[in-house]
């Protein structure tokens, strides 16, 4: 799972309600609204110092899981919705 903010890409289709996007960028990728139930991954992916060298100004060290609950709820409250989980291959 990758965070994406909907307004940097072209979609060739998707469903008005933006339950699911399916990029142009191929067809093992899809965007998804967030999931309290992505929290664990997000947790895992957003936990690493690697990924933290480069966006400081956005995110905490270490990351804790309440963080992620947070910035899902964040998510989740957006209206119109911008930022979207990205599936690739099923994860």
């Amino acid at each position: 799972m990758i965070i994406l903010n909907y307004r940097k890409l072209n979609f060739t289709t998707y469903n008005t309600d933006y339950q699911h996007l399916q990029s142009n960028m191929s067809n093992n990728i899809l965007l998804r609204k967030f999931q309290i139930s992505d929290k664990n991954k997000l947790f895992e992916l957003a936990n690493n110092k690697n990924i933290w060298d480069n966006v400081q100004d956005y995110f905490p060290h270490p990351y804790t899981v309440q963080n992620a609950i947070e910035f899902i709820n964040f998510c989740i409250s957006q209206e119109p919705y911008l930022t979207f989980a990205i599936e690739y291959r099923g994860n």
